[in-house]
């Protein structure tokens, strides 16, 4: 209830067993993808605005129901008229100027912190972590821009034996509305039932390989892998989701990483 910042650190905090106890990790993982859901007439006004066109113009078909709805957008399932099934984020309405309201009261959080406990601030980091947290978040409202990035790690990765990332549609996405493949596949909890020891062996060994591809070969990571971003496959392989969040590494922070 607190607004889409608040879910997106909520969403973070629930990566971090080693910040805080089990219950709480467990009670905010339901936020990685099962946020409020926004009402389809008004996910549809706004693929139409962003598109210029009705919905059945572009799409032979597009699901009322998301099948994710996260902080800052929701995922609908469609197909393109060509019978492809593709994913479609699209941001929820108003969302810039909500998120901007949120980072400004947890700075305002913050001020008071500094001033009534200035040591124990410097000691937690916590302004630093702010800083950062704000512009993560503030870049992922530019979905064109992560349907850029998106390409950039799928060059990177291309002919990867564990990983795969997809496709986007450029004439279907927009700074709000992201057209990608549709990915069939397995959630963490679901994976470690259904998986035999060598495919969850070779699971983990492609993971390892394939962050140290990112930290140490290519110097571009995702910065927002928990379990809502991975999808896993009967053959031990995953994809990666939800690119809006990434970090570069200097040429010597790589070398020293």
């Amino acid at each position: 209830d607190l607004g889409p910042a608040f879910v997106k650190l909520g969403q973070i905090l629930s990566t971090r067993p080693d910040i805080l106890p089990d219950a709480y990790i467990a009670a905010l993982a339901t936020l990685q993808e099962h946020a409020p859901v926004v009402p389809f007439e008004v996910i549809k006004a706004t693929a139409e605005t962003e598109l210029c066109g009705t919905l059945l113009e572009h799409f032979a078909r597009f699901d009322p129901e998301p099948v994710a709805s996260a902080s800052l957008a929701q995922v609908h399932r469609a197909t393109l008229t060509d019978g492809t099934a593709v994913a479609v984020k699209v941001q929820r309405p108003g969302i810039d100027g909500l998120i901007t309201r949120d980072l400004d009261a947890l700075d305002f959080g913050l001020g008071i912190l500094r001033a009534i406990a200035p040591r124990r601030l410097r000691r937690t980091n916590l302004s630093a972590f702010f800083a950062e947290f704000r512009r993560y978040t503030l870049s992922e409202l530019d979905f064109s821009a992560e349907a850029q990035t998106m390409e950039r790690f799928r060059q990177n990765f291309a002919g990867h034996a564990a990983v795969t990332i997809p496709r986007t549609y450029p004439q279907l996405t927009t700074s709000r509305f992201l057209t990608m493949d549709w990915i069939d596949g397995m959630r963490l909890g679901e994976a470690v039932v259904a998986l035999a020891e060598d495919d969850k062996d070779r699971l983990v060994s492609g993971l390892v390989d394939v962050l140290l591809k990112m930290f140490v070969s290519d110097g571009l990571f995702h910065a927002d892998l928990h379990p809502g971003n991975i999808v896993f496959h009967a053959d031990g392989r995953f994809t990666l989701l939800d690119f809006g969040m990434v970090g570069q590494l200097t040429g010597p922070q790589r070398d020293r990483f």
